[in-house]
Parts: C-alpha cells; structure tokens; sequence
C-alpha cells in the first residue's frame, strides 16, 4: 500500500509538474510576445530618436535664419531712422524756405506766392490766345490751299 501512495503522489507531483511546464510554457510565450512588442518600442524609439536629431537640426537652421533675420531687422531700422532723420530735415528746410519765399516782397511789395499767382494768370490768358491763333492759322492754311487749288486751275486753263 506504501507503494500505491507513494505512486499516487508521484502521480499527482507529474501532473503538478505537467501543470507548472504548462504554465511555464505560457509565460514563455508571453514572455516572447513581450520581448517582441520591447524590440518593436525600440525601433520605434530609434525612428523617434532619428526624427528628433533632424528636427534638432532644422532648429538650429531656423535659428541661424532668425539670427540673420534680426540682424537685418536692426540694419534695416537704422537706415528707417536715419531716412526718418533725413526727411525732418528736408522738411525743416522746405519749411524754412517756404517762409523766406512768403517773406521776400518784389520792388513793388508783393510776395513770391501773389507774383506765382499773376504768373499762372498770364499763362491761362496766353494760352487762350494761342489756341484762337492756331485756330486762326488754321483758317489760313486751309485758304491758303484752296487759293493754291485755284491758281493751279487757273494755269491749267491758259
């Protein structure tokens, strides 16, 4: 009977066995399944690392562009200042000469402005009587050649 227990035991310690080779071959395969999702999260990561040293490098690019960008930036503002500084004083100036035309007076007390006006007067009325003469020579010109016209007739006749 000690031989049928001890049979029995180790028996039951087989299967005990069996069960733990069974349990042990899942977290085998559990284990190759982990090891095989760690290897695919290191690749990724690999892909990731690369990614981020070509966008660590298209900073450093866009850094030295937004360098040269400042730098042009603060040339540019100078030249502003000193347009800005150089038309305050053309500005100055036409004022200035402004007042010194207005100032100024002819022998006869009138001012650059009322002699500009007179000026633009005058020319209005030339222009008036320019355009009646030319309309006049016009008039001319064309009894000019009808006489012509005539007289060639008149040649043609004798």
């Amino acid at each position: 009977m000690c031989y049928k227990v001890i049979q029995n035991d180790i028996g039951n310690i087989n299967k005990r066995i069996d069960i733990v080779q069974n349990d042990i071959s899942t977290l085998n395969k559990r284990m190759d399944t982990v090891q095989n999702d760690i290897n695919t999260i290191d690749g990724r990561m690999d892909v990731m690392q690369n990614d981020i040293s070509t966008m660590n490098g298209r900073m450093d690019v866009m850094e030295k562009d937004i360098k040269e960008l400042r730098d042009r930036t603060d040339r540019n503002t100078i030249m502003l200042e000193n347009v800005n500084r150089s038309i305050e004083i053309l500005a100055e100036v036409q004022s200035a000469s402004t007042e010194q035309l207005e100032r100024a007076k002819d022998k006869d007390g009138k001012s650059i402005a009322e002699r500009l006006d007179i000026i633009e007067l005058s020319i209005k009325d030339t222009l008036g009587r320019v355009k009646e003469i030319q309309k006049d020579l016009s008039r001319v010109v064309r009894a000019t050649a009808e006489n012509w016209a005539e007289i060639v007739e008149l040649k043609a006749v004798k």
